[in-house]
């Protein structure tokens, strides 16, 4: 009995360390995929595609900057 018992953990640790290396490779293809994604010079490329520019001092919209018509003051 213990013997099956042993022979079945094994099993499954082996089991599992197959599963670990699977779900390893598809970690690496993702993110190797995110890194393409996210190349500098495809971005660019994507930007240019899309009459997109860059801005150098963006201003962000918050939550509290207009909380109602009356509040808003020019």
């Amino acid at each position: 009995m213990e013997y099956n018992s042993f022979v079945s953990a094994r099993y499954q640790v082996n089991s599992l360390k197959k599963q670990l290396a699977d779900v390893s490779a598809t970690n690496t293809d993702l993110k190797s995929q995110l890194y393409k994604m996210t190349d500098p010079v495809q971005l660019q490329t994507l930007a240019a595609k899309y009459n997109l520019t860059l801005e150098r001092k963006p201003q962000y919209l918050n939550q509290n900057q207009w909380v109602s018509v009356s509040s808003y003051s020019q």
